[in-house]
């Protein structure tokens, strides 16, 4: 169930791993989305500092509390490494006005073999110079934490968007149980986030 009904909806943004610089590819979407009444706003999440995720956590989602405040209603939206903080910040929000949406982001730790280099650590860059512990943790929080205690309106208000394929985070660690799913037809990592971006003026308002 979603509950927009203002002429424009106010969208915090969660980006995938980096340091929160926003492209010029999604700067250009979010032009596009802006005349479509959706107002996204980056939340420029740096998952390559040393900040623990608590804090990162913390920040965004007094961030966010900020924005619905203000606006009445809000999504979030994160982009496969934002899509658990979405998930995360939508449950500790824990308010009917509050959608999120998650767009080809990995939300489960998932089962695979060593040598697959989409093994949750090995995605986080764990032990290396461009390490990102809080996206890992971030992982680690939503399965744990938030996942298991999502109840039916929890759920109503995550919509997850999945493309055909994608080669960095695994299809069936995206979804969750009792959510929306929508697929779209990406065929890699960006390609299917970017679908999905294009997609939000239809999930969103309604």
């Amino acid at each position: 169930m979603h509950y927009y009904f203002m002429t424009e909806i106010t969208a915090l943004y969660f980006n995938g791993l980096g340091d929160g610089t926003i492209g010029r590819s999604e700067t250009m979407i979010f032009t596009h989305l802006k005349k479509k009444g959706v107002n996204v706003i980056p939340a420029h999440v740096n998952w390559r500092s040393d900040e623990p995720f608590t804090s990162i956590f913390d920040k965004m989602t007094s961030k966010a509390k900020g924005l619905l405040k203000s606006s009445g209603s809000l999504a979030l939206v994160g982009a496969s490494a934002g899509g658990s903080m979405a998930i995360n910040v939508s449950k500790q929000l824990d308010d009917s006005n509050v959608q999120a949406v998650n767009l080809s982001g990995r939300l489960r730790r998932g089962t695979l073999p060593s040598w697959d280099p989409r093994k949750l650590d090995v995605s986080a860059h764990l032990g290396t110079d461009n390490a990102s512990p809080s996206f890992y943790d971030s992982i680690i929080y939503c399965e744990d934490t938030t996942i298991p205690n999502l109840d039916k309106e929890d759920k109503d208000n995550i919509t997850i968007v999945k493309p055909w394929m994608d080669f960095v985070v695994p299809l069936d660690t995206m979804t969750i149980e009792g959510c929306e799913t929508i697929a779209v037809a990406g065929l890699w990592h960006q390609h299917g986030i970017g679908l999905g971006l294009l997609r939000l003026p239809g999930i969103l308002i309604e």
